[in-house]
């Protein structure tokens, strides 16, 4: 088989074909083809087809494999060469065992949309149901196979929003396929019958005739030769041949045959229970009574399968031979369902017309071991098509047994049944229209009115699932306590609606609604999060009756639910629920009442967190100036709008701005509130923040450590504020190269998170990220992976794949991959995480952007100068429309953009870039700010490389000056300047301190012994010689150590043989000098 590989960057595809025995892991792509728009093989060969829109759909496998850990993929439409009969056909009889094979498979539905501002559609299936529902995708005759064969269906909108997996979308699909569940679930095929797997492929369309039956090989489990123009009739001959060849040998016998064989739908899966009597009924038989043909038609197919002597024999009575093959003991058991018996007269009447004759009534047979059931006319089959649902409510169905006046309507039917239920069981009729008011779907329990007893709320929902109003949803966790849900048809939902409006109950069902939701959905936070998560769908929807429901209530409703899903990091969702309920406050209770302004800061908070600073910042100047006319410049409130504005300003860049706001806020809160007041002590670390950003460590430690004094003094040393205070005083002590005392502090905080907040808490996880990094920081990097790869289970686990907090975790685990070498897995991590991003904050966040610039960073060091020189320039592009060319993420990317450059030798430009930064990093964050000292370092490498050794020099030796006097002698920044200088002979000292540092990176450690063995090297005294000597023996077993874990790019290969050179060389000048040194010592000693 042939495979897909995504190219680096937008570079194309290239394929590589693999024995189907050992092809690598790859995901698998199923969707409906646009006639002209799909990508063939040999447009992918020859580079064509760029502008087509099947294009796009190799670009979103490519980038969903790679964010799944694969590489390769399979796309039928370019992977097959179908202008090669041969291979034609060995695809379409290999096509399930590829897709049976495939890690994933990802259903690609072009004709399902979710709109811009749903983030996390999983969660709002009202937005897109409907389109799901009718897809094209379902219609399909190939897609039957794509649907059962893989482990793993995934299904995508057309926006490539993941909407679910054929696991949580298990019921919509049964509803929409008829397949069971049992098979959705993986049981083996061929224990389904022939006739019902062919049921399931009933009505599916394909583009070829002949289709129809090839793409059916993979569920028989049969091979054929394709014969393209023979026919659909053709086919299916060949087809069932194959399967009786297959099952050759079976007798034919009744009881021998498969169970429902004759049933034209699989059996119900929510029935339960007579399972003895179910598998005792060994035959089941559906004959059709629409009329006279059909159920004769249906008798001659019975008497054909079970072979009856003298069914061939036109002058035979069929209907005479069956009744009397299935009224003998040994028939075996059997049930007969006589389908759509509406018309007594098909069954009464005399067959040929003489009053004297036989009815078709006459033939059904007689036997204890069987039973005849009849149905009557299904309409259900019509609510399969949304625009008949309200006209089939007022359609008049004909039943001759009753009288004609009387209303025959189906929502005339259900309106009895509502009004019997409701004297009957008051609470059952209370559940049905709080029901109609929420989603139909995934109705949790626990948000049912909670009135009665238990003994009543539970007979209320027998009562329900009596009258099959509701169904309970089946779930895969088990136990006693586990929440229950329920499912109403959509049909029973839009009756209770009708109902409720019939009744002028409508408009305070909704309310109770409302007031019940505002009950259960809290102000976010993670606290029951396991609760509440399911409420919101509810939420929403209950919030769009909003012209029933009191405005206000709706509002109030909405911020909760923006604020819950705020903290699930939703937070595109959020915005759109703040943005919904701000225009009622303001109408209702005015621009400036304080509920209004508590939802404008709601929404510019969430604008902030998804980088949309400007108007974050718009809305907070609003919020603020008018808490300051109403409340005053010293209220509460107004301090807190104070905090926000001055967060939104740091976001952005504006750290003197931030920093002055936050001082004011600081000392209002002092004269207000006082020195110990929680409200202040936050404002202080809101302060100390600012501070960090321009490096102002020193400050920062010192009000760190006095915040964190006077709340264990007022909270206590376990309150979640303390602990918060110990985290930043922790990460500030790492920044300044504390990290032994970092270290310990990090512990502290973690053993006293996981003691009050529990292991789970995303506060305990946070500070296992920050040991973590601090783990990292010291070159502790096993202990670093491990604790890194726990916290990214527990985050995926307690918040889920796409919280932005995992994918921080993603994030810092990729790092300290990169910092062991292990590139690939690295690199494989960061492009996961960065999809991720762009999948749930979008392109431009700045999340996104570090993401990338995570991404480049990997590749750089792989030695993919080109793929990462454009992606540095793309996010460097993007930082500066989104933070402006002053931000400090912005001069990042312009530096790590300079230092790709002088990889690749074009040193001007390197060099005009890094000049640009360190101007702006001294103007914006001041001359001693560690990233603006990182800078100068960066420069005076790119000089060095250019051979302009004297103004390198000078530069190292004023970086270096600067790192000793900001960060201290001993910080790595300040080992790594004297290690990188030009001008390092002149630092042996810091070079011993350096090989002291805890945990050195083995590079580091070969590249000082190198550096101790070159000093003094002229100097010809006997203790230089003997320490150079030692040194280069040092740095050949250091060389050894590093061979061992810089060994995964060729670059490093090389780097480290330029290294064993020199190491050659310099013992070989040294022993020059020592045959130079001795020599003269003999000389002397023959002169005296």
């Amino acid at each position: 088989m042939r495979l897909l590989k995504r190219l680096p960057g937008d570079d194309g595809f290239e394929l590589t074909t693999f024995d189907d025995n050992s092809a690598p892991l790859y995901a698998i792509l199923s969707h409906t083809w646009t006639a002209g728009q799909e990508i063939t093989y040999k447009e992918l060969l020859a580079g064509i087809g760029i502008n087509k829109s099947g294009y796009a759909k190799l670009r979103f496998c490519g980038d969903r494999a790679r964010a799944d850990g694969l590489q390769y993929f399979w796309v039928n439409t370019c992977c097959i060469d179908k202008a090669t009969s041969d291979e034609l056909s060995t695809a379409i009889n290999s096509m399930f065992r590829w897709y049976q094979r495939a890690a994933r498979c990802y259903v690609y539905l072009t004709d399902v949309s979710v709109p811009e501002e749903v983030a996390n559609p999983e969660a709002y299936r009202i937005s897109w149901e409907q389109a799901f529902r009718h897809s094209r995708w379902f219609t399909r005759g190939w897609t039957l196979q794509e649907l059962l064969a893989p482990a793993s269906v995934e299904f995508f909108s057309h926006e490539s929003k993941r909407l679910g997996s054929r696991i949580s979308l298990e019921q919509e699909i049964n509803e929409i396929t008829k397949i069971p569940n049992r098979a959705l679930r993986g049981q083996k095929l061929h224990e389904f019958s022939v006739e019902e797997r062919m049921r399931w492929a009933a009505g599916r369309t394909t583009t070829m005739k002949e289709d129809k039956i090839y793409c059916l090989l993979g569920i028989f489990s049969v091979f054929l030769p394709l014969i393209y123009g023979e026919g659909e009739h053709y086919a299916t001959l060949r087809l069932k041949e194959e399967i009786q060849k297959r099952q050759h040998g079976q007798r034919t016998d009744l009881q021998d045959l498969p169970t429902l064989l004759l049933l034209p739908f699989p059996r119900n899966e929510l029935f339960v229970g007579r399972e003895s009597q179910l598998q005792s009924i060994e035959q089941t038989l559906l004959v059709p009574a629409i009329s006279r043909e059909s159920f004769e038609l249906a008798y001659r197919e019975i008497a054909t399968r079970l072979q009856l002597p003298g069914t061939a024999d036109s002058n035979t009575n069929i209907n005479k031979l069956v009744k009397e093959a299935l009224s003998t003991d040994s028939s075996g058991r059997w049930l007969m369902i006589v389908d759509n018996a509406d018309d007594p007269a098909v069954l009464l009447s005399p067959v040929k017309g003489d009053p004297k004759s036989p009815q078709l009534g006459d033939y059904l047979p007689h036997s204890h071991r069987g039973a005849v059931l009849f149905t009557t006319r299904n309409y259900l089959s019509l609510f399969e098509h949304a625009g008949t649902e309200i006209e089939l409510f007022s359609e008049q169905f004909e039943d001759p047994s009753r009288y004609r006046e009387i209303d025959r309507t189906i929502a005339k039917t259900w309106h009895i049944s509502f009004d019997q239920i409701r004297k009957q069981d008051p609470l059952a009729a209370e559940y049905l229209s709080f029901i109609a008011c929420v989603d139909r779907i995934n109705i949790p329990q626990s948000l049912l009115p909670h009135r009665g007893s238990a003994v009543q709320r539970v007979k209320a929902l027998g009562t329900l699932t009596g009258y099959a109003f509701i169904t309970e949803r089946q779930q895969i966790t088990q136990g006693v306590d586990r929440e229950r849900f329920w499912d109403m048809h959509r049909l029973v939902h839009i009756a209770s609606i009708t109902w409720l409006h019939g009744h002028s109950e409508w408009a305070s069902s909704v309310q109770t609604v409302v007031n019940r939701l505002k009950e259960v959905v809290p102000w976010g936070g993670q606290e029951g999060k396991e609760l509440w998560v399911p409420y919101l769908s509810h939420a929403v929807h209950a919030a769009g009756h909003e012209d029933t429901v009191n405005s206000i209530g709706t509002s109030s409703l909405l911020d909760r639910v923006g604020q819950c899903q705020n903290s699930l990091g939703q937070y595109a969702a959020a915005e759109v629920s703040h943005r919904q309920a701000l225009p009622s406050w303001r109408e209702v209770l005015g621009p400036e009442h304080p509920d209004t302004l508590t939802s404008m800061r709601n929404l510019a908070e969430v604008l902030d967190r998804q980088g949309k600073y400007e108007e974050a910042e718009a809305i907070s100047r609003q919020t603020l100036a008018r808490r300051e006319k109403v409340l005053g410049p010293a209220h509460p409130d107004t301090l807190t709008s104070m905090n926000n504005l001055a967060q939104v300003l740091k976001s952005q860049g504006k750290y003197k701005e931030a920093e002055t706001m936050n001082r004011q806020t600081l000392a209002l809160y002092q004269m207000v509130l006082g020195l110990e007041h929680p409200h202040t002590l936050m404002s202080m670390s809101n302060l100390a923040g600012v501070l960090d950003s321009q490096g102002k460590f020193e400050e920062v430690e010192a009000m760190n450590r006095q915040t964190l004094a006077r709340r264990e003094k007022v909270l206590g040393p376990e309150h979640p504020h303390t602990l918060t205070s110990m985290n930043n005083l922790a990460l500030v002590l790492d920044r300044q190269g504390k990290c032994k005392e970092a270290e310990t502090m990090h512990r502290q905080t973690l053993a006293r998170k996981e003691k009050v907040l529990g292991h789970e808490h995303p506060d305990t996880l946070a500070s296992m990220n920050n040991l973590a990094q601090v783990l990292n920081s010291q070159g502790k990097y096993k202990e670093a992976e491990t604790m890194n790869r726990q916290t990214l289970a527990l985050y995926q686990t307690v918040l889920g794949l796409e919280h932005p907090h995992t994918l921080t975790s993603m994030s810092n685990l990729a790092g300290v991959l990169d910092s062991q070498g292990k590139y690939e897995e690295a690199e494989a991590m960061n492009r996961q995480t960065l999809a991720l991003y762009q999948t749930v904050l979008g392109p431009e966040h700045p999340h996104m952007l570090t993401s990338m610039s995570n991404l480049t960073g990997v590749l750089d060091r792989q030695g993919k100068y080109e793929e990462a020189e454009t992606m540095h320039r793309q996010t460097l592009a993007r930082k500066e429309k989104v933070l402006g060319h002053e931000h400090s993420d912005t001069l990042a990317s312009m530096n790590n953009l300079a230092q790709v450059l002088n990889s690749q030798g074009k040193y001007r430009e390197a060099e005009t870039i890094n000049r640009q930064t360190l101007a702006l990093y001294q103007m914006v964050l001041g001359l001693e700010h560690p990233h603006t000292l990182m800078s100068m370092s960066n420069l005076a490498g790119v000089l060095d490389s250019q051979g302009k050794y004297e103004e390198a020099e000078a530069m190292n030796r004023q970086s270096l000056a600067l790192y000793q006097t900001v960060l201290g002698p001993e910080h790595p920044h300040t080992l790594t300047s004297a290690l990188c200088g030009s001008v390092t002979g002149l630092f042996g000292g810091t070079m011993r301190t350096f090989l002291n540092t805890e945990n050195l990176s083995p590079y580091y450690r070969l590249k000082a012994y190198i550096v101790l063995s070159a000093a003094d090297e002229e100097n010809k005294y006997e203790e230089n010689l003997v320490a150079t000597r030692y040194w280069l023996k040092k740095a050949t077993e250091a060389l050894e150590e590093t061979k061992r874990v810089y060994i995964h790019d060729p670059d490093d290969t090389k780097l480290l043989q330029t290294t064993a050179n020199t190491i050659e060389e310099e013992n070989k000048a040294l022993q020059m000098r020592e045959k130079a040194f001795y020599s003269d010592d003999d000389s002397d000693e023959a002169g005296y």
